[in-house]
């Protein structure tokens, strides 16, 4: 859906992230910012949450995922950031970790402060999703 159906639809279900302080007129406010920089579309709306998926992803891609990190913290403190994590569990208990995984993780140090956003830049560079969600 475009923004202003989204808008709507945020309004009605009260899509909110209340534990970080973020309300729905928050997240409308932060679409259209994102829509001046990008364009994209939201596939999924929910009380906690929302999918965009991009036709046209920012030029300053690292300075929109600070932004995405900055505005929706479990993007990385519950996502991208735990990949380190779930390859060494996985490997813990002999199972095989999906190539694509495997793919976003080449390379990156896991001791960085920033790799969270680094593997965020990758997968939106190469899935063109994002999954916002506030628990």
């Amino acid at each position: 859906m475009n923004l202003k159906e989204a808008e709507e639809k945020i309004r009605e279900e009260g899509t909110h992230g209340v534990n970080f302080g973020v309300s729905p007129e928050d997240i409308i406010d932060k679409l259209r910012l994102w829509a001046g920089i990008s364009q994209f579309t939201i596939d999924e709306i929910k009380r906690d949450g929302l999918r965009i998926t991009f036709q046209k992803l920012p030029e300053d891609l690292e300075s929109f995922c600070e932004d995405v990190y900055s505005f929706c913290p479990d993007t990385i403190d519950q996502g991208y950031g735990c990949l380190g994590e779930f390859i060494d569990a996985s490997d813990d208990i002999g199972e095989e970790v999906p190539e694509e995984m495997l793919e976003l993780a080449e390379g990156i140090d896991f001791e960085s402060e920033d790799f969270g956003v680094e593997i965020m830049k990758r997968d939106l560079i190469r899935e063109g999703i994002l999954i916002l969600w506030w628990d």
